[in-house]
């Protein structure tokens, strides 16, 4: 009897269209966020004709969730086993590392803090999935939504832990060597987001000074910890983190800081100075700052540092000249906490990085005051703010003359700007200041405007009726996004709008 040929395998119409479009399609995937990138990995397992499609895709981002040294190196040999299968680490360009290293795996099991942060990292970088330990978002732009908060730092404690031994700093190098070993196989990278509560390891920082490529390093949980210092005792900032803030990788910094300037021990806190110096000097490619302030935890220690004036900061290092000779330019700042857009700030900022650089500047501090709006609106005018493009800020405050100005202030501002293309306002304004946004016309794209309705305000309630928001939808033209403003016309939904 004559054995039967086997049939032929059908083949759908989705493998038989041209790579360019099934490349298309992964692309749309790879941008779709997690449920994107699940169909992403289920495509790849539909059939060989379409795996090597999205190969390009799905390997683009590797992300790691260290916990101690076992564990990573565990995680970094089957991040090797999978990526070498198919020489697939031709394709990486983003590496994410996030977690706590503890060098005492009892003490990750003691440990409750993060646990329900790290909870969705777990089930995305450990499980014995190649799709959950290699995909993660893309692009690699470090960008925030501008319809979302901003970007917070990861939650950590400024201060802690500092590595001040060589005992400690030896078992942090031996702790992540097996990731430091294992970066220079990654030939096209282009980005790592470092998003751990440790600070930047030594180790890393110089492989990532030796890759041809120069990465860019993102520190999304930046902090000086030997630059927490007891007033008694001023001394030269840490070589290891001197090492990072002038590192020619070093791109974006989230940083922590406190208001008052000092932590819950008393010791005198120095970040805020030192990133200005980072911005003007000490960090050649440093583009994005963001720094979030809050209050420390309340101490007798704390309350008693805030009696005598805080010192002046001596430097990174005592004994060179400290001055400042040349301008940043930084591209995007971003100001969070009370405290952190004063007048003096403004000042200081203007002293270390060239404004007319600046392409995206937000302030979120609700403390902010007449007198700190008024110092922005002198710096526009005197530097002028030529690439920006994107303003965020608020305004408020409790004494009711304030309140009545700070509608004239902020349409100052505007007017003293060159036309944005992204505005968020929020807090007092009133007519002037929504006149001054209708001027901007067609080249305004994003818009958000929410009044403040606070039991604290003392003027009556700005109301966004749907006469002044069918005036600022003819304003703008062309909206990047289009939603049910909140409307007070009928006197129950009082808010605010998005345009």
């Amino acid at each position: 009897m004559t054995p039967m040929a086997p049939t032929p395998t059908a083949v759908s119409p989705l493998e038989e269209l041209p790579l360019d479009v099934l490349e298309e399609i992964c692309e749309h995937l790879t941008a779709g966020g997690k449920a994107g990138r699940r169909s992403l990995f289920s495509l790849s397992l539909a059939s060989r004709r379409l795996a090597p499609a999205t190969s390009r895709f799905r390997f683009r981002t590797v992300r790691l969730l260290v916990k101690h040294e076992r564990k990573l190196q565990q995680d970094v040999k089957f991040c090797r086993n999978i990526l070498s299968a198919g020489n697939y680490t031709r394709y990486v360009r983003r590496l994410e590392i996030h977690g706590t290293m503890y060098w005492d795996e009892s003490a990750d099991a003691m440990s409750g803090e993060g646990d329900e942060e790290d909870e969705e990292d777990e089930e995305e970088a450990t499980s014995p999935k190649a799709d959950d330990v290699v995909a993660n978002e893309w692009p690699p732009e470090d960008d925030d939504d501008f319809w979302g908060r901003p970007m917070e730092p990861i939650e950590f404690i400024p201060s802690y832990p500092e590595l001040t031994t060589k005992e400690d700093k030896a078992s942090q190098e031996k702790a992540w060597s097996s990731l430091v070993a294992f970066l220079p196989n990654f030939i096209h990278l282009k980005e790592v987001v470092y998003a751990c509560r440790n600070q930047v390891p030594a180790g890393l920082l110089r492989a990532l000074h030796s890759h041809p490529r120069t990465p860019r390093l993102h520190v999304h949980g930046f902090s000086l910890r030997s630059l927490y210092q007891s007033r008694s005792n001023l001394r030269n900032i840490d070589d290891d983190e001197y090492l990072l803030i002038s590192s020619q990788c070093l791109t974006s910094i989230r940083a922590r800081d406190t208001t008052s300037g000092y932590d819950s021990r008393g010791h005198v806190s120095f970040n805020e100075e030192a990133i200005w110096r980072m911005v003007a000097r000490e960090s050649p490619a440093i583009k994005a700052v963001s720094i979030w302030a809050r209050l420390p935890g309340h101490s007798f220690d704390h309350y008693w540092a805030l009696s005598p004036p805080k010192p002046q900061w001596p430097g990174f290092f005592r004994e060179a000249p400290h001055s400042v000779d040349k301008l940043g330019a930084l591209e995007k700042l971003t100001l969070a906490g009370d405290g952190r857009f004063s007048p003096s700030a403004v000042r200081n900022w203007g002293k270390h990085t060239n404004f007319n650089a600046l392409r995206s500047l937000q302030l979120h501090s609700r403390s902010a005051s007449l007198a700190s709006l008024q110092a922005l609106t002198v710096a526009v005018k005197s530097q002028g703010f030529a690439s920006l493009q994107t303003l965020a800020l608020a305004g408020y405050s409790f004494s009711r003359h304030e309140q009545g100005h700070f509608d004239s202030v902020i349409a100052q501002l505007l007017h003293s700007l060159r036309p944005l293309a992204h505005l968020h306002i929020s807090g007092i304004f009133r007519n002037e200041t929504l006149n001054a946004i209708l001027s901007y016309g067609p080249t305004l794209r994003k818009l958000r405007l929410i009044p403040e309705r606070g039991a604290d305000l003392e003027l009556k309630p700005y109301v966004l009726t749907r006469a002044r928001i069918k005036r600022l939808v003819r304003a703008c033209p062309e909206p990047y996004r289009s939603r049910t403003p909140y409307s007070a016309v009928s006197g129950r939904r009082r808010g605010g709008v998005d345009l």
